[in-house]
């Protein structure tokens, strides 16, 4: 695989004044050269690194409609000059927190869509108790008229709101080697995450189509965690 550029390693030390800086003069990305593709990904913040999410990888496709989507997948947390490894392995790669993604938006009223790609996670078809849900990164160049580096910059969005924002770079690893197992998935139905407290008595339970899981209250911990992209929520989400 070919190793980290030179500018990746930096742009990860660099301050983040000198990212917002770059992120406001970069342009969007060609979406067709985003997918059929992995980039290796890279969280800026250093909380990240102690919720084992600092690295990961970003997956691109086109579902049997045409639509462009994303995933992202959990990779062993070594060292940033190190390979990056998928876990559980690299031949069953976990693909989970999926998104749609949509092209900039000259006329659009969100001012970051104007100039970048949206990766919307609230449009991926995840399940509804997942709190990828509430993330939108937003993508531009890192060098004009490539689409090898690309910066991004995370938010996670509550009742309209943008809440929080931080960096993360990806650059081209390599070929998405299951781009077709991803183009067949079935994007779920969307789901409300159950209310605390016990069933109420005397309720008639109606006939459910079983899921694989079952749904889960999303904490205050899993929402925080949400802040950053990428491996989003590797861990179980408490109740």
């Amino acid at each position: 695989m070919p190793a980290v550029s030179a500018r990746y390693l930096d742009l990860a030390r660099s301050p983040r004044h000198h990212l917002d800086a770059m992120f406001a003069a970069g342009s969007p990305p060609d979406v067709s050269a985003l997918t059929g593709h992995e980039f290796r990904g890279y969280n800026r913040p250093r909380a990240a690194a102690a919720l084992g999410i600092r690295k990961f990888i970003k997956a691109f496709y086109r579902d049997r409609a045409g639509r462009p989507f994303g995933c992202n997948t959990p990779v062993a947390q070594n060292r940033l000059n190190s390979e990056w490894l998928a876990r559980p392995s690299e031949d069953n790669p976990r693909r989970y927190a999926f998104f749609l993604v949509e092209p900039a938006d000259p006329d659009a009223a969100d001012e970051n869509r104007r100039g970048a790609v949206l990766l919307d996670y609230g449009r991926g078809g995840n399940r509804a108790y997942n709190v990828g849900q509430v993330l939108r990164d937003y993508l531009v160049r890192v060098t004009p008229g490539s689409d090898d580096l690309l910066l991004g910059k995370a938010y996670f969005v509550l009742a309209g709101r943008r809440l929080a924002s931080s960096y993360f770079l990806i650059e081209r690893y390599r070929p998405l080697h299951d781009a077709e197992a991803l183009a067949a998935r079935v994007r779920l139905p969307r789901l409300r995450c159950r209310p605390r407290g016990p069933r109420p008595r005397g309720r008639t339970r109606q006939p459910a189509i079983r899921i694989a899981e079952p749904t889960r209250v999303c904490s205050a911990s899993a929402l925080a965690r949400a802040a950053f992209p990428g491996c989003l929520a590797s861990k179980r989400i408490a109740g």
